[in-house]
C-alpha cells in the first residue's frame, strides 16, 4: 500500500512483508509513485492468508472496483 511499498512489483514486496496490502488511485508525475494520493483501500484480506498469485488476483479485482467507484465521481 503507498507509500509503503513502491514501483513495479509492490503488491509482490508487500505480500513477501506480510504487510498491509491495497489498491491506490494516485497522480502520475515524474517520480515513481509520489503523486498524490486520489483513493486508496485497504485489501480485507490479510496477506498470511493467502498465496502470492491469490493474492495478486484479489488485488487486481479490488483494484477494478476502486476505479468504478473513482470514476462515478466524475
Amino acid at each position: 500500500l503507498l507509500p509503503a511499498f513502491k514501483g513495479l512489483h509492490a503488491a509482490e514486496a508487500s505480500w513477501e512483508a506480510k504487510s498491509k496490502m491495497g489498491v491506490t488511485i494516485h497522480n502520475v508525475i515524474a517520480e515513481l509513485d509520489a503523486g498524490e494520493i486520489l483513493m486508496q483501500k485497504e485489501s480485507s484480506q490479510p496477506p498470511e492468508s493467502l498465496g502470492l498469485g491469490e493474492s495478486l488476483v484479489f488485488l487486481r479485482a479490488a483494484e477494478q472496483r476502486l476505479l468504478r467507484e473513482f470514476s462515478m465521481r466524475f
